[in-house]
């Protein structure tokens, strides 16, 4: 493993040691951060891929580069969302500031954002946090992760 690595599990190994399920999550950052990535692109699809298989997450994914599709920006999602048949597409909040929403209702195209009121967990330090990494859900609740993923609040639909 390279220095940026080690100092990655290192700094994770002394933030979560006493999180009861501490080894799940630091096996799997180990088992990513083991490999010869090319790009930051290619680690992130290792770690996306291998907590959906944590989490039974059986979505199908696939690469924007695989589909071919030419243009830019709202324009290039709106092709890839039609190349796969998509009926409806879940976006981040931040999104807001720049889809052309009037591009997804012109496409016949649902779009929603996404609400995070996902239910609290308890963590190691203090009062709840959850704008953290999915490495904290796995080392501080487990197999029982996939419970707290649920948002309780409907997403926000934009165009419907």
């Amino acid at each position: 493993m390279g220095r940026w690595q080690d100092r990655h599990l290192h700094l994770f190994r002394e933030h979560y040691a006493r999180a009861p399920y501490f080894r799940v999550a630091l096996e799997l950052l180990e088992e990513a951060l083991s490999h010869r990535d090319r790009t930051i692109s290619e680690l992130n699809v290792r770690i996306v891929r291998r907590v959906c298989s944590l989490l039974g997450i059986t979505t199908s994914l696939a690469m924007s580069q695989e589909f071919r599709v030419t243009g830019t920006k709202t324009g290039r999602l709106i092709a890839l969302l039609e190349r796969v048949g998509a009926t409806t597409y879940l976006s981040g909040p931040a999104a807001r500031t720049y889809l052309e929403e009037d591009r997804f209702r012109e496409s016949g195209i649902r779009l929603e954002y996404k609400t995070y009121d996902n239910p609290s967990y308890p963590q190691l330090w203090g009062g709840f946090v959850g704008e953290v990494s999915v490495l904290d859900l796995l080392a501080n609740t487990g197999e029982r992760a996939r419970e707290y993923l649920k948002s309780r609040t409907p997403n926000e639909v934009a165009i419907g």
